[in-house]
């Protein structure tokens, strides 16, 4: 049982796992293991999901539970952009904008050095109950080490602060399992 109300939502960019066409299969089969995850943590009590704009897991997550929304009205979202003008993608920042129950850039200014990531980092940890990230610094490093780092070192100091924390074994379990269900559909 999780005893938080408020979880930062991060893990992969979608290059980093390998996906390069929404229309692929391995899109379809992520949605629903995230749905799946996402739905259990909205179930488990979560009012508030927290985003940092970010396009990949974050951003399937974010569209999962604004979609949720509408069975569960008690969840909101809240984007916290690292700086002004923060933008991956034009039409994702736009679509977090105008989708999330909360907005705000944690730097007022726009970007000037990878301090205001650092400092984003620890104030979205600092505002949060726990963190759900989808990250395995063993099998595939990406450019969550920063936040996985900063979430580590934490930790040690906020032993309450809950971490579920998604490795590549996992995903790939799961998968498997979903791969034999969506074949299943096909067939009936």
């Amino acid at each position: 049982m999780i005893n938080g109300k408020r979880f930062y939502v991060t893990g992969y960019t979608l290059y980093e796992l390998g996906i390069f066409n929404e229309n692929d299969l391995k899109v379809k089969i992520l949605k629903k293991y995230l749905y799946n995850e996402m739905l259990e943590l909205v179930e488990s009590g979560i009012e508030w999901f927290i985003f940092s704009g970010k396009n990949g897991i974050e951003y399937y997550c974010f569209q999962i539970i604004n979609d949720l929304k509408q069975k569960y009205k008690n969840i909101k979202t809240a984007v916290l952009f690292p700086y002004n003008n923060f933008a991956i993608n034009s039409q994702i920042t736009t679509n977090y904008k105008n989708e999330s129950d909360y907005t705000v850039s944690i730097s007022k200014n726009e970007y000037e050095g990878p301090y205001q990531l650092q400092y984003a980092n620890e104030f979205i940890l600092n505002n949060t109950d726990g963190t759900w990230i989808l990250y395995d610094s063993f099998e595939q490093p990406g450019k969550c080490k920063y936040f996985y780092s900063t979430l580590n070192e934490f930790v040690e100091n906020k032993p309450n602060y809950e971490i579920i924390n998604i490795t590549i074994d996992d995903l790939n379990q799961s998968i498997e399992y979903l791969i034999d269900e969506f074949i299943e559909d096909e067939e009936s």
